[in-house]
């Protein structure tokens, strides 16, 4: 028995165009494939730059060799310190394939890669004290400065136009935000209305800007359902 579903990402599609694409999947029921098309849209659609293609050189990196010889396929890498061109922060990306070659002077591992953010799939938090990097935080629907901040600033005020305010539960912290493409990670929120009062670590990626009043404020990873 075949069966036939298809999914579609309108806030991409407004941003970037449309674009089709198919795959045949194998799954037990016709129920299956809604959310089979679905995770494929999500794959496909995220907000970051794809990096098909990294080259190590590891020959005179013995501190690497350790960690490179316990990756596997579907494994993860990162690179920082990267040039001036890509976006600020780090490449972060999964193994697809690579090859490996040496001789007496040289050791080059060619990646085959893929962005790791569709990875990240929300995990529900211990009772207390769990800050693993997948606890999963619900967003605000609409946040944003509420005044201009300097590059060094460390306290900022944000004001959520609608739905929830952020947390102010000491037991959330920390978790990252995005303003305006620079992470910043919230240490404590005070204030039981807007705006509120963030506590904020600057230049987690090596990246820290100046922002204006109505930058926009969400999580740094918003909230991903596994399939």
């Amino acid at each position: 028995m075949t069966g036939r579903s298809h999914a579609f990402d309108s806030a991409h599609i407004a941003a970037n165009g449309l674009y089709d694409t198919s795959a045949t999947k194998n799954a037990q029921a016709d129920s299956q494939l809604p959310n089979l098309a679905s995770w494929l849209v999500h794959l496909g659609t995220v907000e970051e730059m794809r990096v098909p293609g990294m080259s190590l050189q590891l020959i005179d990196r013995p501190e690497l060799w350790a960690a490179w010889l316990a990756t596997t396929l579907g494994g993860r890498v990162t690179a920082a310190n990267l040039p001036a061109q890509y976006p600020p922060g780090i490449l972060d990306l999964i193994v697809e394939g690579y090859t490996s070659t040496w001789d007496s002077s040289s050791w080059t591992i060619n990646l085959n890669t893929s962005p790791f953010a569709p990875w990240r799939i929300f995990q529900i938090a211990a009772a207390s004290g769990d800050n693993s990097e997948f606890v999963g935080h619900l967003d605000t629907d609409n946040s944003a400065l509420n005044a201009n901040i300097t590059a060094t600033a460390t306290s900022i005020a944000v004001k959520t136009n609608s739905g929830p305010l952020w947390t102010t539960t000491a037991d959330d912290f920390p978790f990252d935000i995005n303003v305006d493409g620079e992470r910043m990670r919230v240490t404590n929120i005070t204030g039981s209305s807007s705006p509120q009062t963030f506590t904020v670590a600057r230049g987690v990626d090596g990246y820290s800007a100046a922002h204006l009043a109505n930058d926009a404020v969400s999580l740094w990873q918003p909230l991903v359902l596994g399939l």
